[in-house]
């Protein structure tokens, strides 16, 4: 008799303690304003009770993810792609969440801002902002050959790379292209260009020397 109550307090224990160690998928799948999916996002759960432990992914072709392996607790949800604004979510896990559509709204900017010369950047951890002066804007025939001033990028032949010959990867808006797609583009019509040195999340497993986003005041 004795072994029959042991044997059913080990029996409710176990399934007391399952939700603390039970693990939970979140998934969702990333669109833009347009309803387009959003390919290569970066997505990043954080715990709020640790914020050393923390999961992460990016989006696929079709823009969905799925970040599996997580306990239940407090997490902070981060999306973000060069382009647009971060989205920003709390989640509550204490089963496996479909988040459904998460949309991702445009980056908007200023253009009426004043516009610094090259050699002033702003710095933000391994990206650095450049704008040009309309004099700057003057001395190339396109933005392809307006990327000549950045530190250790060269450009020979429509094609762009980094000093030390690693490919380099090139956004428009947020939008990976050629450079070919940058030889069309006026000089005139950049309002930034974004120089990643150190490659975001989503591309740092391709071997890249250096990420380029150009930030175009026409779309």
């Amino acid at each position: 008799m004795r072994r029959l109550k042991l044997i059913f307090l080990l029996l409710c224990s176990i399934v007391c303690t399952i939700p603390a160690w039970a693990q939970h998928t979140v998934k969702g799948v990333v669109k833009d304003s347009r309803e387009q999916s959003v390919t290569g996002a970066s997505v990043v759960i954080r715990s709020k009770t640790d914020s050393l432990y923390y999961k992460g992914g990016t989006t696929d072709g079709e823009g969905r993810f799925a970040i599996e392996g997580l306990k239940s607790g407090d997490y902070g949800l981060e999306i973000s792609f060069l382009g647009y604004s971060n989205h920003y979510q709390d989640l509550k896990l204490d089963k496996t969440t479909d988040l459904g559509i998460i949309h991702l709204q445009e980056s908007s900017m200023n253009l009426e801002e004043v516009v610094v010369t090259a050699s002033m950047v702003k710095r933000f951890a391994d990206k650095k902002e450049y704008k040009l002066t309309n004099v700057e804007k003057g001395q190339y025939s396109s933005a392809l050959s307006a990327l000549e001033f950045l530190p250790k990028i060269q450009v020979l032949d429509q094609s762009v790379s980094s000093v030390d010959g690693k490919a380099v990867k090139i956004l428009i808006n947020g939008v990976p292209s050629t450079p070919t797609d940058l030889s069309v583009i006026s000089p005139e019509n950049i309002a930034k260009i974004d120089y990643y040195t150190q490659p975001p999340i989503q591309y740092s497993n391709m071997g890249l020397g250096a990420v380029i986003n150009v930030v175009t005041k026409e779309k």
